[in-house]
């Protein structure tokens, strides 16, 4: 269940950058109603602290707390790539060529394994590095009005948060370094 504007749909929904993701004004996680002390409500109050922190350790949200984030708002960072090739020509019987060729793909990761990483917003395994949705929550219910017992535009989504995720992920093959030799022979 992942809707949070009830239309039937989870891919169009608009992103709310809550102020204080504390404040069960803004946001509730799983187990926010539990009894103060138990292992829900206290499970419930770490996921806000991750997600507290892990607004503020993405610039784009920092700077929309409080407001809808506005499309494309939030890009992968700038990446470096260089490439290198070398290659050597061979003169072979006459007017014949030979020509042998090495590509390095990623040159500065050979060089230093921190170079040259390939940075993706972590897509919480959801689609791999080329999908454009990553699922920071995932919502596991709804809060409804008192007296409401169905489904409604007033329900508030309750969500969990895995606190171990990072903004971005260079695990990927993109980050390493790949070498192709090649042999061209020409008549």
């Amino acid at each position: 269940m992942s809707d949070a504007n009830a239309d039937g749909q989870s891919q169009n929904d608009l992103v709310y950058v809550p102020k204080d993701a504390h404040d069960p004004n803004e946001i509730l996680f799983t187990g926010f109603n539990a009894a103060p002390g138990s292992p829900a409500q206290l499970e419930a109050a770490a996921e806000a602290e991750a997600f507290d922190k892990y607004i503020d350790r993405v610039p784009c949200l920092k700077r929309s707390r409080g407001k809808l984030l506005s499309r494309n708002a939030c890009r992968n960072p700038w990446q470096n790539d260089i490439d290198v090739s070398v290659g050597q020509s061979l003169r072979a019987f006459g007017q014949q060529n030979l020509q042998l060729r090495l590509d390095v793909i990623n040159f500065g990761n050979l060089l230093n394994k921190r170079w040259g990483w390939q940075n993706f917003s972590d897509q919480n395994n959801t689609c791999g590095p080329i999908c454009s949705a990553t699922t920071l929550l995932t919502q596991s219910g709804n809060l409804l009005p008192t007296g409401v017992t169905t489904n409604s535009p007033l329900a508030r989504g309750i969500y969990t948060f895995n606190k171990t995720m990072k903004p971005w992920n260079a695990d990927n093959a993109s980050s390493n370094y790949r070498m192709q030799l090649s042999m061209r022979y020409s008549f």
